[in-house]
């Protein structure tokens, strides 16, 4: 029998897939709603997560931060020998299809729903943002595009990000104790649980503007796919059972989540903005979503700790 936490995430995405898949003008929607996610909604989540229950020693998990960072490495490394020799900017990209994941659409909700905590999803929206996003974007960008305006300006967006912002926002006041009125922290609070359903909602309509046969999925799709719903959770696995930590249980089980987590579909953004691998890295998001649905409904409940 599946939990119900599982049929509550798997409804939401299937109903926001089908919405997309029905409604003819929902790919405006698609968009605005993405946008208002990213921008506002997602960051109050954030900030209203922060502003309550900040403690550094709570939200900053040194050992969660060093294994996620490891395994995306460790599989960056198979990625290269995959793939062989090409372009750095090529590479990076492949790098992101494999192991770069919806950290703010779809691990964010998930760990909220089969968690009940959000500690892990603020930090690994941090992680992905500053140690991961920022250095490879900075990276193509020289490669592209030799001035030094271009790159700090990629700096600026990545520090203002509504993400960033919100959350150094809640730190500070949730620091200095400074309270919010309390009609305006209910409002907040109200918008913040309407905000994780429908993250849901949204991954799945996006998910219905990706269009392919089955006669696309190529050699490449096929190993990014494997590489990201296979070796990413094995590797995560395999440092988590392996390796002496002092990580709770919460904190491997979101660790385990971000693994079998899919490609994010900002790295199909990119690769339109580059002109590098869209058509692939479409594929592949769109196979990675649909095993890591599979995945988190029926594996993660069987290795739950």
């Amino acid at each position: 029998m599946i939990p119900t936490q599982q049929i509550i995430f798997l409804s939401l995405i299937v109903t926001g897939f089908l919405w997309g898949k029905k409604i003819p003008k929902s790919d405006k929607l698609s968009v605005k709603l993405n946008k208002l996610l990213f921008n506002i909604l997602i960051p109050i989540v954030l900030f209203v997560s922060i502003y309550k229950n900040f403690s550094a020693g709570a939200f900053f998990n040194f050992s969660f931060i060093l294994i996620y960072l490891s395994a995306f490495v460790i599989n960056s490394i198979f990625t290269y020998f995959l793939f062989g020799k090409t372009e750095i900017k090529n590479f990076l990209l492949t790098c992101l299809g494999g192991s770069y994941i919806n950290s703010a659409l779809f691990a964010l909700p998930m760990i909220v729903i089969l968690l009940q905590d959000i500690k892990a999803a603020v930090l690994l929206n941090l992680i992905q943002l500053f140690f991961i996003n920022l250095p490879i974007l900075l990276i193509i960008n020289y490669l592209q595009n030799k001035g030094m305006e271009s790159r700090l300006k990629i700096i600026l967006k990545t520090i203002l990000h509504p993400i960033f912002f919100f959350i150094i926002v809640g730190i500070i006041l949730s620091n200095f104790s400074i309270s919010l009125p309390g009609f305006s922290l209910g409002i907040l609070s109200f918008i913040s649980k309407v905000t994780i359903p429908l993250a849901l909602f949204a991954f799945g309509l996006s998910l219905s503007k990706l269009k392919f046969s089955k006669t696309e999925i190529d050699k490449k799709t096929l190993i990014l796919t494997l590489q990201k719903n296979l070796g990413h959770p094995l590797i995560i696995w395999a440092m988590v059972t392996f390796i002496p930590s002092n990580l709770s249980p919460y904190w491997i089980n979101a660790l385990l989540i971000s693994g079998l987590s899919p490609t994010a579909i900002l790295v199909h953004i990119y690769t339109k903005k580059f002109n590098i691998l869209e058509n692939t890295i479409s594929k592949v998001i769109l196979c990675t979503s649909i095993i890591s649905l599979i995945t988190l409904t029926f594996i993660f409940p069987l290795i739950k700790l």
